[in-house]
């Protein structure tokens, strides 16, 4: 059986946790996980504290997602091939996760 693929809300300029753990089949608590291991995750915060992510927090998170669910790094040597080839790891997973 095929794989629903699964969208996130469109229209929305923030997306809370859950829809975000929901859109990439992980929990939220690994989403504050990651938001502690990698810069580029810093979702805002409402007045309750509930977190609020943006279209590039969804983008961080979806070649965090890439990197560790999909291609095998662990969270140290995602941070590290992230830290080291920022730019270039960020354009060849899009393109790898186009292909697919």
């Amino acid at each position: 059986m095929k794989k629903t693929e699964k969208k996130l809300p469109e229209g929305k300029y923030y997306y809370s946790i859950g829809e975000v753990a929901d859109y990439f089949e992980v929990t939220p608590a690994t989403l504050r996980h990651w938001e502690t291991m990698f810069e580029t995750i810093s979702p805002r915060k409402n007045k309750k504290g509930d977190r609020m992510y943006n279209a590039q927090d969804v983008e961080a998170i979806r070649l965090v997602h890439f990197l560790v669910k999909e291609s095998g790094y662990t969270l140290s040597g995602a941070v590290e091939h992230i830290r080291a080839k920022e730019k270039d790891a960020f354009d060849i997973c899009v393109r790898k996760i186009a292909e697919h």
